[in-house]
């Protein structure tokens, strides 16, 4: 069974590519989710680890960080 990762993200570039590529490829099932509290609150008891990448939306996303 493959461990579920959250990805807190906001929009799409190669970083985040990079990274969700990384994570499949590590055999990890990646659940991606903008950085929305609701969205977080949905998926948090399906993974056993979040993982943030803002880059530069990361002050649009204070709400999501408190």
């Amino acid at each position: 069974m493959k461990k579920k990762i959250l990805l807190i993200r906001k929009g799409k570039s190669f970083m985040l590519n990079t990274i969700e590529k990384n994570l499949t490829d590590a055999d990890y099932e990646v659940v991606a989710v903008d950085p929305d509290m609701e969205a977080i609150e949905h998926h948090k008891g399906e993974t056993e680890l979040f993982v943030m990448y803002l880059g530069d939306y990361v002050d649009e996303a204070v709400g999501a960080l408190v």
